[in-house]
């Protein structure tokens, strides 16, 4: 994951953009069903076309965001800073 913006604002908590950095849109779909819980149980559950399907879908997706360097897909974060006293 690479930043776009400034990870925190001065005050500790910030709205930033991150971009969700992959190689290619093929590996995209790899890197969301690692990365999430719920998506690789749900995919299983599936039948071969509907899965097949889902995952198209996820990479013609994630084909709009493809650039010279891999494909870079934006995403809007809320990060937060806590300290225990």
């Amino acid at each position: 994951m690479k930043v776009s913006r400034p990870v925190l604002k001065t005050n500790g908590v910030g709205d930033n953009l991150v971009e969700f950095t992959s190689g290619s849109t093929e590996d995209v779909m790899a890197k969301v069903v690692v990365s999430t819980a719920r998506l690789g149980t749900i995919l299983a559950m599936q039948t071969l076309e509907q899965r097949r399907n889902i995952e198209n879908a996820i990479i013609d997706g994630a084909s709009k965001y493809a650039t010279d360097n891999g494909v870079e897909i934006p995403a809007s974060v809320v990060l937060a800073v806590g300290y225990k006293p």
